[in-house]
C-alpha cells in the first residue's frame, strides 16, 4: 500500500481539480437559468429579440462568476451541529506526513462524497459535524502514517422561489447562510400590499414555517430570523381584507389599507408601517372609532397628556387613523392651488393669500376650512388652520357673473338672431 500512496496522490490531485472544475461548472449552468428581478422587465419589452435575451444571460453569467470569486461573507462562523451539507457543498481533504496534499472534494448531485483510497460517503443531510466525523473514521485505517481533517471550503448555492407579494417574484440563487430577510430584499422587497406578519416558508419536506418579518423590524433579533434551503417557497401573502383592517390618512405613500392583528396596539403598527417619524406631530394623531349603536363616531386622541398609552391602545377593526400632514392643501378660486407647507398661527386668510386669491374680490369672504380629524367644516377667513386642514376658497357672485357674461351675451345674440330669422315663429 506504501509504495502506492505517490500514484494515489496524483490521481487525487487529478480529481481534485476536476471536482472543482465542474462545481463551478455546474452551478453556473444552474444559475444562468435562474430567475432574476431584472428577467420580469426584460420581458414587458413588446420587440424583446433573441439578441435582447442573449446580452442579459451573458451579463447574468458575469455577476455570476464574480459572486463565485468574492467567496462567501458569514455573519459569524458556522456551527457544525448546526449546517446540514448538501449537493454542491465543496470539502477539503488534508493529508499531512511524507506526501502532503490538499484535495478539494465536491458533495456530488447523488449527496456522495468521493474521497481518495476511500470511494464514495453518502453525506447529504447529515450535520457538518457528523459528515466530517463520517469521512475521517472511514480515511483513517488508510492513511495509518499520515494525519488526515477533513473541512468545508467552500457552501453551495440552491434555488429559492419567492412568491406573492413582493415586487419580483421568481427563482433566486441563495445559500445556507442566507436569511429570508436577505432573499425578500433581493426579490425587491415587499409591496403596499403585503400582510409581513404571516409569511409563510414552505419546506420541500412538506411542513410550514411561519415567519413575522415585523417582529425583526422591531425587536431587532437576528436569531429569530430563519435561514432558508433548497427548494424552500417563500411565500409573502397579501391583506385579507376578511380579517380585521384598519384605514391610515396621511400625506405620504403608506397611506391606505392594512391588516392588523387581534390586540396589535397603535404605536408598534405606526412603527410597523413606518407612516411616523420624529419630525410628525404625534399629539394630533387621531383615531376615528365607528360607534356600536349607529351614532357618531368616537374621536380619540391617544398620544394626548391624560389619554390612554398609544402602546396599551389596542386597535379595533374600522378603525380610522389620521394622522397630521405637514402641508395645508388650498384649493378653489385661486392662480396657485396646492399644498403649502404648514406654520404655525396661520389663517385661512393667510394661505389664501399664498396660493394667489384676490383680497379684492369676495371670494375671501367665503372661505372655508375643512378639517379631516373632526370631519368638520369652518367659515371664515380669521379660521385657525392646522396641518393637513384643506382651505377652500369660494368664487365670488361678481367674479361669477364676470366668468359666465360672455356666454350669456352670446346666448342672448343667438336668441336675437333666431327671432328675426322666423325661428321662434313669424314676426308680426
Amino acid at each position: 500500500m506504501r509504495k502506492f500512496f505517490p500514484i494515489l496522490c496524483v490521481v487525487a490531485l487529478a480529481f481534485s481539480g476536476a471536482a472543482a472544475q465542474s462545481y463551478e461548472d455546474l452551478l453556473l449552468r444552474q444559475t444562468t437559468t435562474a430567475s432574476d428581478q431584472e428577467l420580469p422587465k426584460l420581458f414587458e419589452e413588446k420587440d424583446l429579440t433573441q439578441e435582447a435575451l442573449d446580452e442579459w444571460q451573458k451579463k447574468r453569467e458575469v455577476k455570476l462568476r464574480e459572486r463565485i470569486a468574492q467567496g462567501d461573507a458569514l455573519e459569524n462562523a458556522l456551527d457544525p451541529n448546526q449546517y446540514r451539507v448538501g449537493p454542491g457543498d465543496v470539502f477539503q481533504f488534508n493529508v499531512w506526513g511524507v506526501m502532503q496534499s490538499q484535495v478539494p472534494l465536491a458533495v456530488n448531485p447523488e449527496g456522495k462524497l468521493a474521497v481518495p483510497s476511500v470511494g464514495e460517503i453518502e453525506v447529504s443531510g447529515r450535520t457538518l459535524a457528523e459528515a466530517k466525523a463520517l469521512v475521517l473514521e472511514k480515511a483513517a485505517p488508510l492513511y495509518a502514517n499520515s494525519r488526515i481533517s477533513v473541512s468545508l471550503a467552500a457552501l453551495r448555492f440552491f434555488r429559492v422561489h419567492i412568491i406573492g407579494e413582493v415586487k419580483f417574484p421568481g427563482t433566486y440563487m441563495a445559500q445556507a447562510v442566507d436569511r429570508v430577510t436577505e432573499l425578500i430584499a433581493e426579490a425587491g422587497g415587499m409591496t403596499n400590499w403585503a400582510w409581513p406578519r404571516e409569511i409563510e416558508i414552505r419546506h420541500d419536506q412538506g411542513d410550514t414555517t411561519i415567519y413575522d418579518y415585523s417582529a425583526f423590524e422591531r425587536e431587532g433579533d437576528l436569531s429569530r430570523v430563519p435561514f432558508v434551503n433548497g427548494g424552500d417557497v417563500i411565500f409573502v401573502p397579501s391583506v385579507d381584507l376578511q380579517k380585521s383592517v384598519v384605514t391610515v390618512q396621511c400625506d405620504i405613500k403608506s397611506g391606505g389599507l392594512y391588516q392588523i392583528s387581534a390586540g396589535e396596539d397603535l404605536m408598534p403598527f405606526l412603527l410597523r408601517i413606518r407612516v411616523v417619524n420624529n419630525n410628525t406631530d404625534v399629539s394630533g394623531i387621531t383615531v376615528v372609532r365607528k360607534s356600536g349603536n349607529k351614532g357618531r363616531d368616537s374621536l380619540l386622541k391617544p398620544f394626548l397628556s391624560g389619554g390612554e398609552s398609544p402602546r396599551t391602545f389596542p386597535l379595533r377593526n374600522q378603525d380610522r387613523i389620521i394622522i397630521p400632514s405637514g402641508y395645508v392643501y388650498v384649493r378653489g378660486a385661486c392662480r396657485n392651488p396646492g399644498a403649502y407647507p404648514f406654520v404655525m398661527n396661520l389663517t385661512a386668510k393667510d394661505y389664501a393669500g399664498m396660493a394667489g386669491a384676490d383680497y379684492q374680490s369676495g371670494g375671501m369672504r367665503g372661505l372655508k376650512v375643512y378639517k379631516p380629524s373632526t370631519g368638520k367644516t369652518l367659515r371664515g377667513a380669521s379660521t385657525p388652520v392646522q396641518a393637513g386642514d384643506v382651505v377652500e376658497v369660494s368664487q365670488s357672485l361678481g367674479n361669477k357673473l364676470r366668468d359666465y357674461g360672455p356666454i350669456l351675451s352670446a346666448f342672448g345674440t343667438m336668441l336675437m338672431a333666431g327671432y328675426y330669422i322666423g325661428v321662434f315663429g313669424d314676426k308680426k
